[in-house]
């Protein structure tokens, strides 16, 4: 999570979760996390996302079915989150520029940080740059819609669109699936949304990855980290190098009972 001067919070694929169970509490069903996934309350959600993230594979069909579910559930208590749904912005925040109201585009969140895809989900209104001039101006404690434009694609229609593109990549990836592949290939791709996605949940993510080890990152992802830290894409460029600064930093964050959630 970067943090900048001007205390805007960029949004950032992952955060801290929240204090982890004990070894000896059995796992909640999965469909009972995802009950409390479509809650309002925005510390519940976060708390059922987490725990879905770490369910990895299991999880996907879960919230999958949630892109039928044409529902808004209004988030309730989320302080200085800066999203679509907010109502005012206070000049700092987390951008998370995905419309969390809407129940299939909160699932869609929820798929693309847990797979590293990007299947289309998220909003183009909330823009970094127009936030920072914003605060620049003194525009505090302000409507959020006096800073951001309103959006011209419908959560309908972005859903739409984006819930196809999973159905495929579901049907042709089930099978052979694992979080771990998917952190590969994210990192292998051409698009640095996935790049920076997986770059950043190396850096700071605690949810879980199956076979994930610091044998398996020197030999399997570190390489494909420097060849990142030369990217054209100042962002992907930068969150390489930090990462490869840090050394193996990152794993012993990963193991820290006091920050993992699973």
């Amino acid at each position: 999570m970067k943090r900048y001067s001007t205390c805007l919070v960029l949004f950032a694929v992952v955060l801290t979760g929240p204090a982890p169970a004990q070894p000896s509490e059995r796992l909640p069903a999965v469909q009972d996390v995802v009950l409390r996934f479509v809650q309002p309350e925005w510390g519940t959600v976060r708390r059922a996302k987490w725990e879905l993230e770490s369910r990895q594979k299991e999880a996907i069909p879960e919230l999958i079915a949630l892109l039928d579910r044409q529902e808004v559930v209004k988030l309730a208590n989320t302080l200085d989150l800066i999203y679509p749904g907010a109502e005012t912005f206070y000049g700092h925040g987390y951008i998370m520029p995905y419309d969390l109201d809407y129940i299939p585009a909160r699932a869609g969140w929820a798929l693309e940080e847990l797979t590293f895809e990007n299947f289309g989900f998220k909003g183009s209104a909330i823009r970094e740059d127009a936030l920072f001039e914003a605060t620049r101006r003194g525009q505090m404690d302000v409507p959020l819609s006096k800073v951001v434009p309103p959006d011209l694609t419908s959560r309908e229609q972005r859903s739409g669109t984006a819930t196809a593109q999973v159905e495929a990549w579901w049907r042709a990836n089930a099978a052979g699936w694992t979080r771990l592949k998917a952190l590969r290939n994210a990192l292998t791709s051409e698009d640095a949304d996935r790049q920076l996605r997986a770059l950043s949940w190396l850096r700071w993510g605690t949810t879980r990855c199956d076979g994930l080890s610091p044998e398996v990152y020197a030999r399997d992802l570190k390489p494909l980290a420097e060849k990142l830290a030369g990217s054209p894409n100042p962002g992907v460029k930068e969150q390489a190098q930090l990462l490869l600064r840090e050394n193996n930093s990152w794993w012993s964050y990963k193991t820290d009972p006091e920050l993992r959630d699973w």
